[in-house]
């Protein structure tokens, strides 16, 4: 992969850690299979489940950032529908949801 030089510094300083970050995850998979029978496997195995683990929570946090802007793209449209112009009532039944929410 190569950094396109116009790009800010601070975009490719990010670049870089996270190729680095991918080399060295890849590098713990594959030496973990190389270090069947050593006193090492067991600590590589323990980082490459901690890795994992890592990767998981930040696909469950980006998961739930979806999950939260299409809901409330859908209760904009909720909104909407029901609420119409000077219907005070609507407003307020809306307003006393959304305290809820």
């Amino acid at each position: 992969m190569q950094i396109d030089p116009s790009t800010p510094r601070n975009t490719k300083m990010k670049s870089g850690l996270l190729m680095a970050w991918n080399g060295t995850q890849l590098l713990l998979n594959r030496a973990a299979a190389l270090l069947d029978g050593t006193p090492l496997k067991t600590p590589v195995t323990a980082v490459n489940v901690l890795i994992k683990l890592g990767n998981d929570v930040v696909n469950n946090n980006d998961a739930l950032k979806d999950m939260i802007i299409a809901t409330e793209a859908q209760l904009d449209i909720v909104t909407g529908a029901l609420a119409k112009e000077g219907d005070t009532v609507s407003h307020e039944m809306i307003e006393y949801f959304a305290g809820y929410v």
